[in-house]
């Protein structure tokens, strides 16, 4: 099911942004309907970009507390929902996954999902931003289907980031993305690296071993290093 609501998205934002509870009732009673027909709720799965992803969280959380599976959600509208403090998104679904692209901007400020990825720099723009609609912000939903065929992997926080609830620990090769069925073992903020150019993931690096082959067929190990592939540095 699909929510068009671009007769109020057509005019000015602010209309939009009045008429928001109003369009939320409208996607409620839609789940409520699917419900009464047999839908299981604890199997859905809801995504919304923007304006959308709050829609979409306010409509679930109406539905029931952390009723619907899994909730998606491409780089929450900020503006002039910021005003009103922080919303618990965490209430919204059993697991709700953010991805921020233009953090303070476009994008909220807010990392109150249960997994907040972070992208880019800092969460806050991207280096592959053009003008819109494809800036920093209307690029968040092109990552995130990207991330279907290609993966941006959590890394180490960066040293130019703050970050006031950093997640702890995740699972080898963790990624952002629908595709990740871990997520409900990692909670709080993650950082993953893009690229300034399509599909704008950045390819994870293999740890590799050198090694010096001597003359005589020995050889010794160096170190390791980061690199996308293996290395014999030979020494006569």
């Amino acid at each position: 099911m699909c929510m068009n609501f671009s007769t109020y998205a057509n005019d000015r934002y602010v209309r939009l942004v009045r008429s928001f509870d109003a369009i939320a009732h409208v996607l409620h009673i839609h789940l409520l309907e699917l419900e009464r027909i047999g839908f299981d709720m604890t199997e859905g799965y809801l995504f919304g970009f923007s304006f959308g992803g709050r829609l979409v969280c306010e409509a679930a959380r109406r539905l029931g507390i952390r009723v619907i599976k899994d909730i998606d959600v491409c780089d929450m509208a900020g503006p002039p929902f910021d005003i009103r403090g922080p919303t618990d998104f965490t209430l919204s679904a059993q697991n709700v996954q953010c991805i921020h692209t233009n953090s303070g901007d476009k994008g909220t400020r807010h990392f109150t999902c249960h997994q907040n990825w972070r992208l880019g720099n800092c969460g806050f723009s991207q280096d592959a931003a053009l003008p819109a609609p494809l800036g920093s912000h209307g690029l968040c939903p092109y990552m995130y289907v990207n991330a279907f065929e290609n993966d941006f992997y959590a890394v180490e926080k960066p040293a130019a980031c703050q970050s006031n609830h950093p997640a702890r620990n995740w699972p080898t090769n963790f990624k952002m993305g629908y595709l990740e069925d871990r997520k409900r073992e990692v909670l709080g903020e993650l950082f993953a690296h893009t690229s300034a150019d399509y599909p704008f993931n950045v390819a994870k690096t293999e740890n590799i071993s050198f090694y010096v082959k001597y003359d005589d067929g020995s050889d010794d190990f160096l170190y390791d290093e980061f690199s996308i592939k293996t290395s014999t540095i030979r020494i006569t």
